[in-house]
């Protein structure tokens, strides 16, 4: 078992950062890697010159724990991940158990709901036995403190590429595109008639639809365009070639969604799409409505008000753009990033001397 952060010496505490880390996920290639740990963790190390290794639990080998300065273990978990952490905590390698989901409080709509649920005994675990757990916003550190106090926040960010939208080149008239996207389900019911309603007032608007929602659009308006589930990096292509657009992003106000990262309004804004959102957390802990985005609650009325003055109004739709790309430069780029897993692995256990079976 993993000590208490209060019960360790502070002569146990390392100083150094680490230059090797192993990330142990459950599945390759995956988007939801890509964007908590694989690129953030990427900058950290190309800043102090170390490598990141990725490996799925079943590929990962003895060689690559004795490699390691530091092992990372993502959000699911299995019996397999609970014995290569034994391992690793006998090699003396402090374990970082990493999520971005309040995964206990999966609602049953969730697709991965019935999968997840098998494994919360085993997550609870992990979490209670790592070194250091790290997560991504205040809300979710609150529900992961039931298990441990040895929590760090380490936010969602959304790389800088050399590519920065200028906000007056991207929203510049009314034809305007509106953007839904989700890599899970999501509740939809009281954003459906909302488009619909836009697309009748409106009949030259766009609609995108990206994702496991996207089939639900189907006879919603001829101007429909759907794309499946695809990469981070293809997202980005996408909706950065579409000028005008406004994303959409409803929640539901349950205590799942509320542990949500911001992460999607981070990636919208990086493409120079502004962002209408659900006036619940955590969207509300991070956009300043009517000044870098904008909140509405879960009504017809208010969603369809918020998309007509934004349609309408083009100064306003540059100047939110123009202020939201400040908000993600400055709360959810790379120096976020940075500081975050710089502050996460601070105060690690020091590796003892590394002894074989």
């Amino acid at each position: 078992m993993s000590a208490s952060r209060k019960a360790l010496k502070h002569n146990a505490f390392i100083k150094n950062a680490p230059k090797k880390i192993l990330l142990v996920a459950v599945f390759l290639p995956s988007s939801l890697v890509d964007i908590r740990l694989k690129d953030p963790l990427q900058i950290y190390l190309n800043r102090i010159g170390g490598e990141l290794k990725i490996v799925t639990a079943n590929k990962c080998e003895y060689n690559d724990l004795l490699w390691a300065d530091i092992l990372i273990v993502h959000r699911e978990t299995s019996l397999e991940t609970v014995g290569i952490m034994s391992i690793a905590q006998r090699l003396g390698i402090p374990v970082v158990y990493d999520t971005d989901d309040w995964l206990a409080g999966l609602p049953s709509w969730s697709s991965t709901y019935h999968q997840t649920l098998k494994q919360i005994a085993i997550m609870e675990q992990v979490i209670a036995t790592a070194a250091r757990v790290t997560c991504t916003t205040q809300c979710l550190k609150e529900q992961l403190l039931k298990h441990t106090d040895k929590i760090e926040i380490v936010p969602n960010i959304i790389p800088k590429t050399e590519k920065l939208y200028d906000a007056k080149s991207k929203q510049f008239d009314e034809n305007c595109s509106l953007i839904v996207s989700s890599s899970d389900t999501i509740v939809l019911d009281f954003l459906m008639p909302v488009i619909e309603k836009i697309c009748q007032l409106f009949p030259k608007i766009k609609v995108i639809a990206i994702g496991k929602i996207a089939d639900k659009f189907n006879n919603i308006t001829s101007n429909l365009t759907q794309y499946q589930q695809c990469s981070p990096q293809e997202f980005s292509y996408i909706i950065g070639g579409i000028d005008n657009a406004i994303g959409l992003i409803p929640l539901d106000d349950s205590l799942f969604s509320s542990c949500k990262s911001p992460v999607k309004y981070y990636h919208y804004t990086s493409c120079g799409v502004i962002t209408v959102a659900s006036k619940v957390r955590p969207y509300i802990d991070y956009i300043h409505s009517g000044k870098d985005g904008f909140l509405v609650d879960n009504t017809l009325d208010a969603w369809s008000e918020a998309i007509t003055k934004l349609i309408s109004d083009v100064s306003y739709r540059t100047m939110l753009l123009s202020n939201a790309q400040k908000t993600w430069l400055e709360f959810g780029c790379d120096e976020t990033a940075i500081a975050g897993w710089d502050k996460a692995f601070h105060g690690l256990p020091k590796p003892f001397a590394r002894t074989k079976y």
